[in-house]
């Protein structure tokens, strides 16, 4: 399924409010992760933010430049496991509330279209941090929703609006669980080749150098293992041991 399926009524996004989640897409793939948070789509709005959305912000005692702040320390935040564990869709739960949230909002406003106010107004509902530290309890959120009531004319016949594409953040949770795959099988093919590799090159290097009785267990091996045998083992353990190490660094796509 594509992220669009995964945000409820996504069909009525008007095209500022589609960019607005294209922009928290974008951020937080530069954030290291593959799903948005609440933060994501707050800085989202305020990325591409119109006078409709300041002003909104002005009127419940928000400056923008002081929430942008805010954001970046938020956005830009330590990844947990249970976070990336509950993620469904690319969506965090939080951020599949306030989309929620949004829809139904606009429609108690008597709203066809979701524009970038309405997903403000959802993060404000679900009281996700930093709108929260501004607006807080229920008599702040209603008259969050009294301005928006009148703030916000969108028409019911939408004009033809330019195509936006999200970015496919479920394709991307998938492609991280494969490479995060990749390379612990990688790391344990490493773990088993490298002690190989070092008892071959011991052979070669250390061999020589070793007393007599050493001189004796390797002219034992020498006579079970053909000296060819040992090179061609060698040359393969090494080429491995670097195709393994390229692989890590790389990319799990080498082997595709």
């Amino acid at each position: 399924m594509s992220m669009e399926q995964y945000i409820p009524s996504y069909e009525r996004y008007t095209y500022r409010a589609k960019e607005a989640v294209v922009e928290a897409c974008r951020l937080a793939l530069q954030a290291g992760r593959y799903w948005l948070e609440g933060p994501d789509l707050l800085t989202g709005v305020l990325t591409r933010a119109q006078e409709e959305e300041r002003t909104y912000l002005a009127q419940l005692g928000i400056e923008v430049e002081a929430l942008k702040q805010r954001l970046s320390q938020l956005v830009f935040h330590n990844v947990t496991t249970q976070e990336a564990t509950s993620i469904e869709g690319g969506l965090s739960p939080a951020a599949r509330r306030v989309f929620s949230a949004a829809a139904l909002e606009a429609g108690a406003l008597g709203h066809e279209r979701i524009e970038p106010l309405h997903l403000l107004l959802g993060l404000i509902v679900c009281q996700l941090p930093p709108l929260a530290d501004y607006v807080a309890g229920p008599e702040a959120i209603e008259k969050a929703r009294q301005i928006a009531q009148q703030r916000v004319t969108v028409p019911n016949e939408p004009e033809a609006e330019p195509e936006v594409v999200l970015i496919d953040m479920a394709r991307q949770q998938v492609i991280t669980t494969k490479r995060a795959s990749f390379v612990r099988k990688m790391m344990l093919w490493l773990l088993c080749f490298l002690p190989l590799e070092i008892f071959v090159c011991c052979l070669f290097i250390i061999g020589p150098f070793m007393g007599v009785a050493s001189a004796v267990f390797l002219s034992d091996l020498h006579s079970w293992l053909d000296r060819r045998l040992l090179i061609l083992l060698f040359l393969l353990t090494t080429f491995l041991l670097i195709w393994i190490m390229l692989a890590l660094f790389t990319g799990f796509h080498i082997l595709f």
